[in-house]
C-alpha cells in the first residue's frame, strides 16, 4: 500500500490548518487557555524541529518515501497529494462555516463540530498509512480530542496554575535540549526498518516523553500543585491508549 508522504502531510495539515485554528483562538477571550496551549505547542515545535533535522540529516524521510511511495503500482493512494489538498480545503471551509465566535464558544465547537470538520483528512490518512500504522490517524485525533475536551472542562484555577513561570521555563528552555535527543532515539527505535510508527509505538513514545518531563519538573518546577495540574493535562493524551489497552 502506498503510504502518505510525510513532508506533504505536514505542509497540508500544519501550515494550512494551524492558521485557521489560530484564528479561532484569537477570537476567544480565554487568554489563560491560549497561554497554556501555546506554551505546550512551542515546546513541542522545538522538539519537532530537532527530530526533523535529525531525520533530514540521516535521510530517513528519503528511505521512507522510497520504501512506500516509490514501490506501489496498485496503490489506492496514488493521488494522495491532490486528495490531501482537497481534504484540507474542505476542512478549512468547514471551520469557517461551522464556527461563529459571536454565537458559538470554541469549546462548544470542539464538542459538536470539530470531529466532523477533520473527518476528511482522517479518512484519507487511515486509507493511506502503511500497515504498521493502521489506526494511527484515529489515535492521534483521539488524543487531540481528549486534550481539548479536558481543557474545556477544566477549572479556572487549573488553567491559571499553568501560567506559573516555571512551566514555561521548563517547557521552552529545558525540554527541547534535554528531552529532544531521548525522544529522537526512542522514536528511531520504535519506527524500525519500516520507517513508520505504530499505535503502540506512539503510546510508548508519549509515555517516554512524560517520564522525561517528570524529571525536568522535579528539578525546575518543584511546586507540587503546579506539577500535578500540568500532568493532569498531559495525561489526557494517554487516555486513548488506555482505552484501547495499548
Amino acid at each position: 500500500m502506498r503510504s502518505l508522504r510525510i513532508d506533504k502531510l505536514w505542509c497540508c495539515l500544519i501550515y494550512k490548518l494551524t492558521p485557521v485554528v489560530a484564528n479561532v483562538f484569537s477570537k476567544m477571550q480565554r487568554l489563560v487557555l491560549i497561554f497554556a496551549l501555546a506554551s505546550g505547542a512551542l515546546a513541542l515545535s522545538y522538539i519537532g524541529n530537532h527530530l526533523k533535522k535529525h531525520i533530514t540529516h540521516a535521510k530517513i524521510h528519503e528511505a521512507f518515501q522510497n520504501k512506500y511511495i516509490g514501490n506501489s503500482s496498485t496503490s489506492t493512494c496514488k493521488n494522495f497529494d491532490t486528495e490531501m489538498e482537497n481534504a484540507t480545503s474542505l476542512t478549512i471551509a468547514c471551520f469557517n462555516n461551522s464556527f461563529d465566535s459571536e454565537k458559538l464558544s470554541f469549546c462548544h465547537f470542539v464538542e459538536k463540530g470539530l470531529r466532523k470538520c477533520l473527518d476528511g483528512p482522517r479518512l484519507l490518512l487511515n486509507r493511506c498509512v502503511p500497515p504498521k500504522s493502521t489506526g494511527l490517524p484515529d489515535l492521534v485525533l483521539n488524543m487531540l480530542y481528549a486534550f481539548l475536551d479536558f481543557t474545556c472542562k477544566a477549572k479556572g484555577s487549573q488553567l491559571i496554575e499553568l501560567t506559573n513561570p516555571c512551566v514555561t521555563l521548563t517547557l521552552n528552555d529545558y525540554t527541547p535540549n534535554l528531552c529532544g535527543d531521548k525522544l529522537n532515539d526512542q522514536a528511531m527505535k520504535l519506527m524500525g526498518p519500516e520507517m513508520c510508527l505504530s499505535k503502540s509505538g506512539l503510546c510508548e513514545l508519549a509515555r517516554g516523553f512524560k517520564t522525561c518531563l517528570n524529571t525536568l519538573f522535579n528539578e525546575y518546577c518543584t511546586s507540587p500543585i503546579t506539577k500535578a495540574n500540568f500532568f493532569k493535562f498531559y495525561d489526557t493524551i494517554l487516555l486513548p491508549c488506555k482505552k484501547e489497552g495499548i
